[in-house]
């Protein structure tokens, strides 16, 4: 069974500033847990809400050096929707009324906590065989894998992968200068990949085993930053026809979910085309300016 620690600096239902927080509370909802044991963990925030604080259980605490600093690093933990949660307790780092207060406070900050994934891991027992480091503050994560962590051979070949979930989304937490270079098309004035969509269950090229003639569901998402999605086409007979999902009143703070059932008659491979549309403040209609490609094979 294939191991995989999710490290994001938040998570849904926990805490939320922007799209990241949706990824990483809905990302791993989608393994199959008959072959992969996925856990997820972040900062626990004092701006949490108490409904979620008072469901953490304890499990030890321990002090780690951070510079010439030597730090309280607590463990909490819960288990929500089937996957199980670590919380990483500093009041000195994550108090406050919110999750991120900008440079150069948030550099040490999320230095702490990159630190602080890979030295509780030993401490719960749990050596991933993947560690995914979601944004740039889990950045430093494979730095410090590969550097001091080297040391103990717990760590050695423990993986990780880095995922930049929202490069075009200024969240607040970005300096100025990365605001800045925004993506925005210059002939319509929209943000570049407005909006956008993917699968989620399955990743692009899958091979479906004994698929052929049964009914396949895939799942995934679509999001247009602060519009809300209208509607969710997709095709399967590269763009000729399309199937619309209309989804009227739902919330642009969220991504919108979708899920299609799909039998495959015959053994192939199968092209899905899915493209979103959003509606902007004053009413006027985006359609997605590529659509999103998904390839599978069924056997």
């Amino acid at each position: 069974m294939k191991k995989i620690l999710f490290a994001t600096s938040e998570a849904v239902p926990f805490i939320k500033t922007g799209g990241l927080a949706d990824v990483a509370g809905a990302l791993p909802k989608c393994f199959d847990k008959n072959y992969f044991d996925i856990r997820v963990i972040l900062p626990k925030y004092a701006c949490m809400k108490q409904e979620w604080k008072d469901k953490m259980e304890y499990i030890t605490h321990f002090y780690m050096d951070l510079g010439y600093k030597n730090c309280y690093v607590g463990i909490m933990q819960m288990e929500y929707d089937g996957i199980k949660f670590y919380f990483i307790d500093n009041e000195y780092y994550f108090s406050g009324p919110k999750p991120y207060d900008g440079v150069p406070w948030d550099l040490e900050k999320f230095a702490f906590f990159s630190k602080a994934v890979l030295s509780v891991l030993p401490v719960i027992g749990f050596r991933p065989d993947i560690i995914h480091c979601h944004d740039w503050q889990t950045g430093l994560v494979p730095v410090y894998l590969h550097d001091t962590f080297q040391q103990n051979e717990f760590f050695w070949g423990i993986k990780t992968i880095m995922t930049i979930d929202f490069v075009t989304k200024d969240g607040g937490s970005h300096t100025e200068a990365a605001a800045a270079s925004t993506p925005i098309d210059p002939h319509t004035g929209v943000m570049q990949g407005k909006p956008n969509s993917a699968v989620l269950n399955y990743p692009d090229g899958v091979v479906l085993s004994d698929q052929a003639g049964k009914p396949l569901t895939i799942e995934g998402y679509a999001d247009a930053y602060s519009d809300p999605v209208t509607k969710i086409e997709f095709s399967l007979d590269k763009g000729k026809t399309w199937t619309t999902l209309e989804t009227p009143d739902n919330d642009p703070t969220c991504w919108t979910y979708w899920r299609l059932t799909y039998t495959p008659a015959e053994p192939g491979a199968y092209l899905l085309k899915i493209r979103a549309t959003c509606t902007d403040s004053e009413g006027v209609e985006h359609v997605a300016s590529r659509d999103t490609n998904f390839l599978f094979n069924v056997e």
